[in-house]
């Protein structure tokens, strides 16, 4: 980052912490109630003391749950028509959070020459609505704001 010339822990000063808002985080799935009509249920699964259910997902129902992902922001081509195969798992539990996401497809670029490309997502979410503190280690110095054009 611009300002940080040493090999040190930096804090950024507030103005400029939105830039590192995590794209990932519990409404990865659009925010709202994604559809999982065309998920299959599987077992049940205990997670931190409650009752889990897990749902896997064939390509159809993948490229939707791609779809709701993209919308939420993250960098993704979710055009089904370039998706060649595709497989999701998700867990929600009684709380309705999603704990896991596991998601991986293959797909080629689109344009004249079409490139394979693949991706492989594993994500594991925890502590909801639990405040989380990071203590910076000691010599942790203040990032400078840069200016603004």
């Amino acid at each position: 980052m611009i300002g940080a010339t040493d090999d040190a822990w930096y804090r950024l000063p507030p103005e400029q912490a939105s830039l590192f808002t995590p794209l990932i985080g519990p409404d990865i799935l659009g925010g709202g109630s994604p559809d999982f009509s065309r998920f299959s249920p599987g077992a049940v699964e205990q997670q931190g003391g409650q009752s889990c259910r897990r749902y896997t997902g064939e390509r159809d129902a993948t490229t939707g749950l791609l779809q709701s992902i993209a919308a939420s922001g993250l960098p993704i081509d979710a055009d089904p028509s370039r998706i060649e195969s595709a497989d999701s798992a998700v867990l929600i539990c009684d709380d309705g959070y999603l704990y896991a996401l596991d998601l991986s497809f293959v797909g080629k670029t689109p344009g004249d020459q079409p490139t394979p490309y693949s991706y492989d997502l594993r994500l594991r979410l925890s502590g909801f609505d639990q405040t989380l503190v990071i203590d910076p280690p000691a010599g942790a110095r203040d990032l400078p704001a840069s200016p603004t054009p």
